[in-house]
């Protein structure tokens, strides 16, 4: 999706309107509503809100939902390194739409995959302790629509909102499982509209959960102009965002040629996404 056509300054500005796109001040990194999952049984404010619901961040307000519509515009993969103790990301790789070796996951410390050499199945136990806060994500972008409540247990509704998905851990493969080898041949994830559940699940004293999706084979969703333009849209944005992280792996590189060298540090991204 990433060869689509390049839109002048003031299209640019009227896709992230569309899109509800805001910008960090602190890293530039365009970014859209992130849609997680809440673990918490109370928010900020002391309201009780449920466990094992999902919610669209940056959004207000904040509405909780079991489960949720999704219809998936784009999918890629990105290895994020996070630093606990500093509270920020140190390292995140260019943003590919498959794992394959074609794809160089080139990082802003200048090397590769956030420094990793071999899957950390393969890795010694030093190794693995090194590399414990690498995360390779599944990024799913698109749209999203469900009805919730809010924290005071009101109804409320999300339609059509631009959000993304970042998969990891047990969550990384079920979108693979039940979307990508179920779809008809000749058709694309974005031609359904996903029912999206979360199922609970307890190791130990540890309880997590996990995402499942379902969809109708026969109920495709029209491809129309204003699709395109979403698409169009999350397409300009990865490119945008891999071409400062290139520029910072260039700089890095050429830091580290000469001697002077310092860790790019970024704070965009949430100590719940490692």
């Amino acid at each position: 999706m990433n060869d689509l056509t390049v839109i002048d300054a003031a299209e640019q500005q009227r896709l992230k309107e569309m899109m509800g796109v805001t910008v960090d001040s602190n890293s530039g990194t365009e970014r859209v509503p992130m849609l997680k999952i809440n673990t918490d049984t109370e928010d900020d404010e002391g309201n009780e809100i449920r466990p094992g619901t999902i919610y669209l961040r940056d959004n207000e307000p904040l509405a909780y939902a079991k489960e949720f519509k999704l219809r998936v515009l784009g999918q890629h993969y990105q290895y994020i390194e996070y630093n606990p103790e500093l509270n920020k990301t140190v390292c995140k790789t260019t943003i590919n739409q498959s794992l394959m070796k074609k794809h160089d996951f080139l990082d802003t410390r200048g090397t590769r995959k956030c420094g990793m050499t071999k899957p950390k199945s393969q890795m010694e136990d030093y190794e693995k302790q090194r590399f414990q806060n690498v995360t390779c994500f599944r990024q799913l972008r698109g749209l999203v629509s469900y009805e919730g409540t809010d924290k005071h247990g009101n109804p409320a509704t999300i339609e059509n909102q631009p959000a993304i998905l970042l998969l990891k851990g047990s969550n990384f493969m079920p979108f693979e499982e039940e979307v990508i080898k179920r779809l008809p041949k000749g058709s694309t994830f974005w031609d359904f509209w996903l029912n999206v559940s979360l199922e609970r699940r307890k190791t130990g004293s540890v309880v997590y959960y996990v995402m499942h999706f379902d969809f109708d084979p026969s109920d495709v969703q029209t491809f129309d102009t204003k699709t395109a333009e979403t698409v169009r849209a999350f397409a300009d944005m990865v490119d945008r965002e891999n071409e400062r992280i290139l520029k910072a792996h260039k700089e890095a590189t050429s830091a580290r040629t000469s001697g002077d060298y310092e860790v790019a540090e970024y704070e965009d991204l949430d100590s719940d996404l490692v």
